[in-house]
């Protein structure tokens, strides 16, 4: 979470806690909702089908059961920035200067 008045770091003198993790609270992998017109694109460029029961499991089951890469992040808002049927395995138009070309 971002606290609206992030408290002082202990060790750094001029700097604040900008994000902070809930007290006691167990940190676990966030799953973004997908919607269907998104899963039906990805289905699309991988040549997968969507049955019935992969509708029942769920889009990130169906990313495990044909073994379709993922982009993993740090934090939600970075998840849902790059959260694009276009990049699911292949790599952003913007990023040809950061990342090695196929």
């Amino acid at each position: 979470m971002k606290p609206d008045r992030p408290r002082r770091d202990p060790n750094k003198v001029h700097k604040v806690i900008k994000y902070e993790h809930p007290l006691r609270v167990p940190t676990r992998a966030f799953f973004l909702a997908v919607p269907d017109e998104i899963w039906e694109v990805v289905a699309a460029r991988y040549e997968k089908p969507i049955s019935d029961e992969d509708k029942t499991n769920g889009f990130w089951h169906w990313i495990w059961k044909y073994n379709i890469p993922v982009v993993i992040c740090e934090g939600a808002k970075k998840s849902r920035g790059i959260a694009h049927p276009w990049l699911c395995g292949d790599r952003p138009p913007w990023s040809q200067r950061w990342l090695p070309q196929p």
